[in-house]
């Protein structure tokens, strides 16, 4: 299948929001992240939940600058929601086209944008949460 690619995202930081604002604040985040994705990968893909705080968007007819468009237009997003919460969170993505070259199957394509993903997620090691709960 050419011209796919996987997108895999996380909600950074939702641990944190758990233990210090509760699961119904996790849950949200959860949520506005699927929302954020959803509506700006609308167009071009379809976006899944695949774990607790992971999604998936799959996308076909890959346009690279598009993508990193949207890419960033929905870390832009997620930002204005965080800044209307009473906690701090912000989401990590990686992207993978499809590469008959390297990749076995859609499983390896996955893998290879997970990768990525966790990448982007070190940018958030070693710094503290902005928003702390009031003690």
């Amino acid at each position: 299948p050419e011209g796919f690619a996987i997108i895999q995202a996380d909600t950074d930081r939702l641990k944190y929001i758990n233990d210090y604002f509760g699961h119904a604040y996790g849950d949200l985040a959860i949520i506005d992240t699927y929302n954020v994705l959803s509506k700006n990968f609308a167009k071009i893909g379809k976006t899944y939940r695949i774990g607790g705080d992971e999604f998936a968007v799959i996308i076909k007819n890959v346009n690279r600058d598009e993508v990193n468009q949207i890419i960033e237009q929905v870390k832009k997003d997620v930002e204005l929601i965080a800044e209307k919460r009473p906690y701090d969170f912000s989401v990590s993505i990686g992207i993978a086209e499809y590469d008959i070259s390297v990749d076995a199957d859609i499983n390896a394509t996955s893998v290879r944008a997970d990768h990525k993903m966790y990448d982007d997620k070190k940018r958030l090691r070693n710094t503290v949460p902005r928003k702390m709960p009031a003690i």
